[in-house]
């Protein structure tokens, strides 16, 4: 299977199972049921001073569901969730009472809400005159604590400054807003507010109901709020139902959070740190992935605990999505040109900023912010899947799984929230759990990249007092190389001067002219000055043969060569060369050193050997590789180190440096060269196979 049908097998799996596991989730989560509204009439007698002083009376009448928005508790279950709102703009309404004038708001839309007013909650007790009444009671009874049908109300974040009042008492501030009197709605508070401060929390209020049918009455939550952004009134459905379940609503959402928070924290710390100690940036689109990750989490728990920046963090909570799908599809974009690559950053950037500002903005404005964004979002989500399946450059390597599952992830994460409504329950939410599976999955890829990187580094360092040994032995057989040249020339040219002169002496024995021998004895001067400074150069100067470097070299090609020089001189001393190294074998070697020592090898058998025969084999051991120059002469004497310079079984001074220079180049190769003296003699090269 080539590897862009792995990947295409690989994302359409994870494409599956992300969405199974979003379908799964969503539908075994139980949907919290939206509390009916009540019908018939809600009438009320309100007294008001006019302004002669005078206290009139007048009685109100409000048609449930045309003129006002009501719940009834006999239609409550354990957790319910209010949908609709009785709304005031620009003024605050006396609390416990019903405004002529209030509109019933959906809250499970949008709505433009005026910079400040008054919200109002009207929860009902039974009717008491209802012909069911009894029955009615009787099903409240799992409600009843002591005298009273207990019920707790969750209201979410006002923003961004309010007060609540349950009936006429003040239950709760959230900031302060800008020159508000308390007295002139609660006569026990004289506090005045000048300016607007900012802080939004959940605020959880106990609703009782007398269960005596003569004194049942009806609760009335009063809600004054003032924003100084555009973004004003509540941010989502209040929830009423018992103590227990609103308290595991209330208080599950900032722990879980507060949860992912911590554990996308430390991961952003170790990534952090390891990119800094290895001063590497290749992991920044990942980084960038939990970072964004961090934020996210960081403004759902302000948003459910406390803050006094709500709008700053409703708005990092609208935009960092488009950092975390940006950053994804930069994570598996790598192989793919910058041309390519600084578009998604720069849309994503871009995406950022429309979806940051439009709680700032009015309105309209902040629709149309709100509609680039989503388009710049998905246009990141089908990055990711166009990054991930096909390739663009060969000269990178292609995204690792892990990155692959990593963004994809992200985009089922950015999809479920773009598309699906949050649920009440923190727990239940798929993209939560899918933005921390790609942070656990970006700290597994990057976690293993720098643990295989640590291993490659702590065998370098296992092997650095080897690699240094060796890399010493190198130059030294390099300086070794160059201080012997002269020795080696030296000696390789002192046996044809001596020919030479052995000749001229012929010669002149034979030769009877004045004229021819006077010019012979000429030529004889010159070659014994010749040979004199052969000599004086061979006192002083070291053995360097030609620092060749190493490389692959065919031990058949090179013997076959060996062969072919060779052959005619032992021909002429009537020894017969065998070539017995046939396969196709290759080592580490210097060629031009590797053919002289072995050249000085043969030749010094058939000066010295005095044998009939001489064998060229090789052999492998391991990694390595035994060539062998055999001979079926006399052998050697093993007291004598015929490895030293001018040591030979004859006179000292007819000895040489020609075994000596032969172990000196064989050992620049990284090699040996070793005898044995039986039935003859073995000199063999062993050699790092290639």
């Amino acid at each position: 299977m080539t590897q862009y049908k792995k990947r295409a097998v690989l994302i359409a799996l994870s494409l599956t199972l992300i969405t199974v596991f979003i379908v799964l989730l969503t539908l075994l989560t139980p949907e919290i049921p939206v509390c009916p509204e009540t019908t018939g009439t809600i009438e009320r007698t309100e007294f008001y001073e006019d302004q002669n002083g005078n206290w009139i009376r007048e009685d109100l009448s409000w048609n449930i569901g045309k003129d006002i928005s009501a719940i009834r508790i006999t239609d409550l279950n354990d957790l319910n969730r209010i949908a609709t709102v009785n709304y005031v703009p620009d003024r605050f309404v006396v609390p416990g009472t019903l405004p002529q004038d209030a509109a019933i708001v959906p809250l499970d839309q949008t709505f433009d809400f005026a910079s400040c007013g008054t919200l109002i909650l009207c929860v009902l007790s039974p009717d008491p005159f209802a012909n069911d009444f009894t029955a009615q009671a009787e099903a409240l009874d799992r409600y009843k604590i002591g005298d009273y049908w207990t019920f707790s109300l969750l209201i979410p974040s006002v923003f961004n400054a309010s007060n609540i009042y349950y009936d006429n008492q003040l239950v709760a501030c959230n900031g302060e807003i800008e020159n508000y009197e308390f007295i002139r709605f609660n006569t026990s508070d004289d506090r005045v507010t000048v300016e607007h401060r900012a802080q939004t929390e959940p605020i959880r209020i106990t609703l009782k109901f007398y269960t005596r049918r003569e004194a049942l009455s009806d609760h009335y939550i009063t809600i004054h709020y003032q924003s100084n952004g555009t973004l004003s009134g509540i941010g989502d459905m209040p929830l009423i139902g018992t103590e227990s379940r609103i308290l595991s609503v209330q208080k599950q959402a900032p722990v879980v959070f507060l949860v992912a928070l911590i554990l996308c924290a430390m991961t952003l710390a170790v990534l952090l740190v390891l990119s800094a100690l290895k001063q590497s940036s290749l992991f920044l689109p990942e980084i960038g992935i939990v970072a964004a990750t961090f934020l996210l989490f960081l403004s759902g728990y302000c948003l459910a605990s406390s803050t006094s920046t709500p709008l700053w963090h409703t708005a990092l909570q609208a935009a960092t999505p488009l950092i975390v799908s940006g950053a994804a599809a930069l994570s598996v974009a790598r192989r793919f040109d910058k041309t390519f690559r600084i578009p998604v950053l720069i849309g994503s950037l871009l995406g950022f900023a429309a979806a940051f500002s439009s709680p700032y903005l009015p309105f309209s404005a902040a629709a149309v912010m709100r509609h680039i964004a989503l388009s710049l979002q998905i246009v990141n989500l089908l990055a990711i899947l166009v990054f991930s399946l096909f390739p663009q450059s060969k000269r990178t390597p292609p995204p690792r799984f892990l990155n692959i599952i990593c963004a994809l992830s992200v985009a089922g994460a950015v999809t479920a929230g773009l598309f699906l409504k949050r649920p009440a329950v923190a727990l239940s939410d798929p993209a939560l759990w899918l933005l921390l599976f790609s942070a656990a999955t970006v700290f597994v890829v990057v976690l293993s990249v720098f643990a295989k990187t640590e291993r490659e580094n702590a065998y370098i360092t296992a092997n650095l007092n080897a690699e240094v040994e060796r890399q010493i032995k190198d130059v030294k057989a390099v300086i070794a190389e160059r201080d012997n040249l002269l020795q080696f020339v030296s000696h390789d040219l002192k046996k044809p001067l001596r020919s030479g002169e052995t000749h001229l002496n012929t010669l002149l024995e034979r030769e009877t002219d004045a004229e021819q021998i006077k010019l012979l004895n000429i030529v004889k001067q010159n070659n014994a000055r010749v040979l004199s400074n052969l000599t004086e150069i061979a006192s002083y100067a070291k053995f360097n043969y030609i620092a060749e470097p190493s490389c692959p070299t065919d031990l058949n090609k090179l013997c076959q060569r060996l062969y072919r020089l060779c052959a005619e001189d032992c021909n002429a001393a009537g020894i017969t060369l065998c070539n017995l190294v046939g396969e196709s074998v290759k080592v580490f070697a210097k060629p031009q050193g590797l053919e002289n020592a072995l050249t000085n090898l043969i030749f010094n058998a058939i000066e010295h050997a005095a044998c009939t025969e001489i064998v060229i084999s090789a052999r492998t051991e391991k990694n390595k590789v035994l060539l062998t120059v055999k001979d079926n002469g006399k052998g050697i004497d093993p007291a004598i180190d015929i490895f030293r310079p001018y040591v030979s079984e004859n006179k000292p001074d007819e000895g040489g440096l020609g075994l000596y220079l032969c172990k000196n180049i064989v050992e620049s190769m990284n090699g040996t060269l070793t005898y044995v003296s039986e039935d003859g003699a073995a000199f063999t090269v062993s050699l790092l196979r290639a």
